[in-house]
């Protein structure tokens, strides 16, 4: 599946996760895709900065709770219109900054019709808002 032009968005993709391969795999599997900007962070790395905040983040499952809920909030404070899927294996619970909360063993294409769906959505609000 090939990411159509309007959703090759001007969207940077952060995909954060504590299992290094796993957020390396995922990220590949988005530029195989069409997503050409595509960031690979460790929760050490993730620090939230409003000035180059990603425009979608993607938490992996068995990201620590408490640290992927700091982090969300963190990110919706600097930059409210950052979209933020939390991928799960077995429970949702602690996901309520998400915009999209997905089964970690999704087709890759149903996670890219969620980041079509959440990038045409906050192109939507940003025209309405104007």
């Amino acid at each position: 599946m090939r990411v159509g032009k309007l959703s090759e968005l001007r969207s940077k993709i952060a995909v954060i996760g504590t299992a290094q391969s796993t957020v390396r795999k995922l990220a590949s599997r988005l530029r195989d895709v069409g997503y050409k900007s595509v960031v690979e962070r460790n929760l050490s790395q993730a620090a939230v900065d409003g000035n180059i905040a990603p425009g979608i983040v993607i938490f992996l499952p068995q990201t620590p709770r408490e640290s992927r809920t700091l982090l969300a909030r963190e990110l919706r404070e600097s930059n409210p219109s950052t979209k933020i899927v939390m991928l799960y294996d077995d429970n949702i619970s602690g996901t309520e900054f998400a915009d999209a909360v997905i089964n970690a063993n999704c087709e890759i294409e149903d996670l890219i019709r969620v980041l079509v769906y959440l990038t045409n959505k906050g192109a939507t609000d940003k025209v309405q808002k104007a």
